[in-house]
């Protein structure tokens, strides 16, 4: 079940369609979260009040909800740092659970590649890769044109391949 169906059967009175979605999307609106912010607790803290805010309102006509929901936790990063006048700071690193020393290294050079990057890029990058979202999508959740999108998704990745000597 696609997470457009999973949300219409929360809306008809299926709460544990909404667990689904969660499961779902957590990661990606975490991930977008964080590469705003630059802080796990700041992720964390914007990722819960988008689906705490998708699980009140319940807007019914809602016609892509994973473009939605990025543009939420977008747009709550966004605002967060603005209300907070937080300082991104390069090379904070979200917590990695992982068994392996060297996938840690490689999971922390990416982080810090990624923290490189403008925002703008950033975002595109993260929305496209981890958010699997097309351009045209991408374009609509940050405000821009698809052939802007698709550019900032370009040289987000010739500057990543630059940083990490690909």
């Amino acid at each position: 079940m696609d997470v457009n169906q999973m949300y219409r059967e929360y809306l008809a009175g299926n709460q544990d369609c909404f667990s689904d979605l969660y499961t779902e999307l957590s990661k990606p609106v975490y991930v977008i979260c964080f590469r705003v912010l630059q802080n796990a607790e700041l992720a964390e803290d914007v990722m819960q009040d988008v689906f705490l805010r998708l699980y009140r309102e319940k807007k019914e006509n809602i016609r892509n909800l994973r473009a939605y929901v990025f543009q939420m936790a977008y747009h709550g990063a966004i605002n967060h740092l603005r209300k907070s006048k937080w300082e991104v700071t390069v090379g904070k690193v979200p917590p990695i659970r992982s068994r392996s020393t060297c996938a840690l290294e490689k999971r922390m050079d990416i982080e810090q590649a990624l923290s490189m990057l403008s925002m703008e890029e950033r975002m595109v990058f993260t929305l496209h890769v981890n958010g699997g979202m097309p351009f045209r999508n991408i374009a609509k959740v940050v405000g821009i044109t698809s052939g802007t999108a698709f550019h900032r998704y370009k040289c987000a990745v010739k500057s990543l391949q630059k940083i990490l000597e690909v």
